[in-house]
């Protein structure tokens, strides 16, 4: 076989070999990211998961939040505890002052 023929059929046959092993590099990449959007998918399950646990937890707490709201607030004895600290000053003052 002439030495001309000889190296194109070697570099067709190399062609052949290097299309072959991009075609398995291109399958196990292939592989390779379908394993990984199943870990994806798998996380997300998670991340739902835990947002569903945390959003029910977030409803008993405003349930139990919202049993501390619907009772009215304290009311004081007597009026003179509803004055401020000022006002019972002043009015101390003018008890002084006129008696």
């Amino acid at each position: 076989m002439p030495p001309l023929l000889e190296e194109l059929l070697l570099e067709d046959e190399l062609d052949e070999l290097l299309e072959l092993e991009l075609e398995l590099e291109l399958e196990l990449l292939d592989d390779e990211l379908l394993e990984l959007e199943d870990e994806l998918d798998e996380l997300e399950l998670d991340d739902e998961l835990e947002l569903e646990e945390l959003l029910l937890e977030e409803d008993e707490l405003e349930d139990e939040l919202g049993v501390f709201e619907e009772s009215p607030p304290p009311q004081p004895a007597n009026p003179r505890q509803i004055m401020t600290a000022e006002q019972r000053v002043e009015k101390r003052w003018i008890m002084v002052r006129y008696k």
